[in-house]
């Protein structure tokens, strides 16, 4: 009975062993709460630009991903202890092999409509900007300036009001989503932005065949697809960027314009009814015997 089984053992362990084994995904951190580039929702999904975009990269690969939702300041430890395989958005610096950057990511000064150059016109300015952003500008850009750190948006913006920091550094777009619509009004948008965070995925020390990959795939995601994905994921900033006064002149203008619409339009009912008064004079004469005066 015995070697019945060993036998039985022999001959199937090769079948076994040559069995397809299935393909781990690949696991992709994101960062939790940094809304419009990458995020958790409510519902706990993935969502975002680079989450589109890393979806659109694991489309063409075939690869099969998995996402990890981390904290920024935690993303390279994780990456390090292998509980993660890349990390989307990775903080510059740090101890890993960074790909090219695969897109770029807008921070701009705002302040208050009564004080609002585009560069800080006097030295040291009070810059407020969240902690979890702090990670990601190149420190040669806050020189001479006097960078206070918040949890969030709305802490921020309570404290540029308030006059504790003069400047506001953050996403545009990611303030419209944060602040009050009205609150918004108080502040100017500024054309162009302080900084570009160039956005680059980082894996591991020695895992070239990887990075390769992934860099390969990144490059192959046209512009349109980028395109599509920021004005789904980023709202238009166009609104708050308008100088107010242009817009109370096009608001008078076109206002103007329907009054005069009207006016004329009253003028020619005005016109059509007295000529068809007098038509009707005319005929009432020619019928009476008695002449229209």
């Amino acid at each position: 009975m015995f070697k019945t089984v060993v036998v039985i053992l022999f001959l199937v362990s090769p079948i076994l062993c040559h069995q397809p084994v299935a393909a781990e995904p690949l696991r992709v951190g994101i960062h939790s709460g940094n809304r419009t580039l990458e995020f958790v929702t409510n519902n706990g999904d993935p969502a975002g630009i680079l989450v589109d975009l890393w979806r659109e990269w694991a489309q063409h690969s075939g690869m099969e991903l998995e996402f990890v939702a981390v904290e920024p300041s935690k993303g390279t430890t994780l990456l390090g202890k292998g509980k993660i395989d890349v990390l989307a958005n990775a903080p510059p610096g740090k101890d890993v092999d960074y790909t090219p950057a695969y897109l770029t990511f807008d921070y701009s000064l705002h302040a208050l409509m009564s004080f609002h150059p585009e560069t800080p016109g006097h030295f040291p300015a009070r810059i407020g900007i969240r902690t979890d952003d702090l990670l990601y500008i190149d420190p040669t850009k806050l020189n001479n300036l006097q960078v206070q750190q918040y949890s969030d948006h709305v802490e921020i913006f309570k404290a540029l009001e308030n006059g504790h920091i003069d400047y506001l550094l953050a996403n545009s777009s990611q303030l419209i989503l944060a602040i009050n619509n009205m609150r918004l009004r108080k502040l100017h948008f500024p054309r162009k932005s302080f900084y570009q965070q160039p956005i680059r995925a980082a894996v591991q020390k020695n895992q070239a065949q990887l990075l390769n990959e992934i860099t390969t795939g990144l490059a192959t995601i046209d512009s349109a697809r980028k395109a599509r994905s920021l004005k789904r994921w980023m709202p238009s900033t166009i609104g708050y960027r308008i100088f107010w006064p242009f817009i109370g002149l096009a608001f008078f203008m076109v206002l103007s314009t329907i009054l005069v619409i009207t006016v004329w339009l009253m003028n020619q009912r005005l016109k059509q009814h007295v000529w068809r008064a007098t038509r009707a004079m005319s005929a009432y004469s020619s019928d009476s015997g008695h002449p229209f005066r």
